[in-house]
């Protein structure tokens, strides 16, 4: 239907040239012309109302998902944007690593000639780049397990599983992302308990700030916030 509308008809529903040829000829006339026109553009209503009806009941459904997405299309973004930062942050370091590292093994034979030092970088440059790479992937690993996985996906899941979406799925996701981190990076069980008790506090607040703005839009859709208004219906009936 798009092709035969530019083909007939302007951006401007200015006629074609070729219908304006057939319309001089005299094998169109104009009214046929306006009959045409009045179905493509009652077509072309009827499509945009029904996508704009689609996008209306899509947003109905995940108004109050965590950043407004379901946890199908939230999890592939957020591992898409930490893939990135993971991605770049972890090919700088091991390049950085990599190349003290190659001035510390060669620092005993280092070039005397011009044409030595030319091959000194050129091999210097690709194994620094290599362990770039290698570091990159790592890390991204590490970083996608720990945050999707340990974080964001934990809390998807519990909120799938208690049907409900609040600061507690948040919280416990959060003291599971530490647990994951140190035993990841294999930390001692000191360290282990501090970071959960950073994820602790760190999962609460970012739970009663997701859970503020759910709030906002729904009031109902936040439990104690619920349980609290009612309280305080009672209490200001008695």
């Amino acid at each position: 239907m798009t092709n035969l509308w530019s083909y007939f008809f302007g951006a401007k529903d200015e006629l074609d040239p070729a219908m304006r040829d057939l319309l001089d000829k005299g094998e169109i006339t104009q009214e046929e012309v306006d009959r045409q026109l009045t179905i493509m553009e009652a077509e072309k209503e009827e499509v945009q109302a029904k996508h704009q009806a689609e996008i209306d009941q899509w947003y109905a459904r995940n108004v109050n998902q965590r950043f407004n997405l379901p946890a199908d299309a939230r999890l592939p973004l957020i591992a898409g944007g930490v893939s990135i930062w993971s991605g770049c942050f972890g090919f700088y370091n091991g390049l950085k690593a990599a190349s003290l590292k190659y001035l510390a093994e060669n620092a005993h034979r280092l070039p005397k000639k011009k044409g030595g030092w030319y091959f000194y970088h050129k091999r210097k440059n690709h194994v620094c780049y290599m362990k770039g790479m290698e570091a990159a992937f790592k890390n991204l690993a590490r970083t996608n397990i720990l945050v999707v996985g340990g974080l964001f996906g934990t809390e998807a899941l519990l909120d799938k599983a208690r049907g409900q979406i609040d600061f507690l799925n948040t919280t416990v996701a959060a003291v599971a992302a530490g647990a994951t981190y140190g035993g990841l990076f294999k930390l001692t069980r000191v360290q282990t308990v501090n970071l959960m008790r950073q994820g602790l506090w760190l999962g609460l607040a970012g739970g009663l700030f997701q859970d503020y703005f759910i709030y906002k839009r729904s009031p109902q859709d936040v439990w104690y916030a619920k349980y609290a208004l009612h309280t305080g219906e009672k209490l200001a009936d008695a």
